[in-house]
């Protein structure tokens, strides 16, 4: 069981965005140190054996022969494998010389961003990987609170504000009055499904199968602004009526109405929050807007899309990767302004 306590004197240095694309951890007076994927690659020969972590991991998937695994210890935005992921919080940090452990460490302080509809189980999940990396005192801030305040806005006044946080694997739409979130809705899919729904595509209307890598070029090369406008191009991968390696020409727009669904769900998880929210605090957003953050605000169109649709401005971070551990940042100094927080010391 969690004990609760609130904490004023602890100097929190340590702040970790653990996500299910990419770990970002920031240390006060350094700067971003990590800023690497969340993956590991084990080789299977002889047990299980570590050989790589972050970019050298991920360029191993897909590419690397059987006995080599490639792990994530994050799935929808939670922790799915506490091993693996303290495992890869450890290497990460072995890896990042300007990291120096601080001998002070228990009387200094973590935080760990999480997301708002984390269970107790899953908040333990991310407590027990902030832990990997010292023994101070832990701070668990909900993703969408940081996010918001790495991107400069005013949330501790008595004033609605919305945040909507499309992750890699989780979308979470949340509304925000005086530190304290008011209200949120979320769906477990995020940038990983999209990507999962372009290789599906194209393996069920061309037998064409097609990399990780390349659906996540073709997201970042789609736009939702001109959904008439027709521009075909050629794509790599495999043909399974030819069983051999092949190109295929295609038509952007086809991607481009799979990331219109993607943009309906996020569209509909949004008035889903409006719906159930205080009107005092929904008709704020008319002059506050919506914040758009996390990789979602690469999607090209889908602020404009999101605006046109509900009438309500929306404005893309200035910060959409970096901005939650920058936003930890600014809370480990302005932590009167939030009484919600909690620090936890054991369970």
């Amino acid at each position: 069981m969690f004990n609760f306590f609130i904490s004023k004197k602890i100097i929190y240095d340590t702040f970790i965005d653990l996500g299910t694309a990419n770990t970002l951890i920031y240390k006060k007076g350094l700067g971003i140190l990590i800023n690497e994927p969340s993956i590991i690659a084990y080789d299977t020969r002889n047990g299980e054996k570590q050989i790589a972590v972050g970019k050298q991991a991920l360029h191993m998937q897909g590419k690397a022969p059987s006995f080599i695994e490639v792990k994530t210890p994050l799935a929808d935005g939670m922790v799915h494998d506490i091993s693996l992921a303290q495992t890869l919080i450890k290497e990460l940090l072995r890896g990042g010389k300007s990291f120096i452990k601080d001998t002070f460490i228990q009387r200094r302080g973590i935080i760990i961003s999480v997301p708002s509809d984390s269970t107790k189980i899953e908040k333990s999940a991310f407590f027990e990987v902030a832990r990997a990396v010292g023994s101070g005192e832990i701070l668990l801030v909900e993703e969408p609170l940081a996010a918001a305040v790495g991107a400069g806005l005013d949330v501790w006044n008595p004033e609605g504000k919305l945040v909507v946080d499309v992750g890699c694997g989780i979308t979470e739409s949340v509304l925000i009055s005086m530190g304290e979130t008011v209200n949120f809705k979320s769906v477990r899919k995020g940038g990983e499904s999209c990507s999962q729904e372009i290789i599906q595509y194209f393996r069920n209307h061309y037998d064409f199968l097609i990399s990780k890598n390349t659906a996540e070029l073709l997201k970042q090369q789609t736009s939702l602004q001109n959904l008439q406008k027709s521009h075909k191009t050629k794509i790599p991968g495999f043909s399974l009526r030819t069983k051999l390696p092949s190109t295929l020409e295609f038509d952007y727009l086809e991607i481009a109405k799979i990331l219109l669904i993607f943009a309906n769900q996020i569209l509909n998880l949004v008035e889903e929050t409006l719906e159930n929210s205080p009107p005092e605090l929904v008709g704020d957003l008319y002059h506050t807007g919506i914040l758009l953050s996390g990789g979602g605000t690469l999607i090209d169109g889908l602020s404009e899309y999101l605006q046109f649709k509900l009438n309500i401005p929306v404005i893309e971070s200035s910060e959409p990767l970096n901005g939650v551990v920058f936003g930890n940042l600014k809370i480990s100094e302005i932590q009167h302004l939030f009484p919600a927080l909690k620090a936890l010391k054991d369970f």
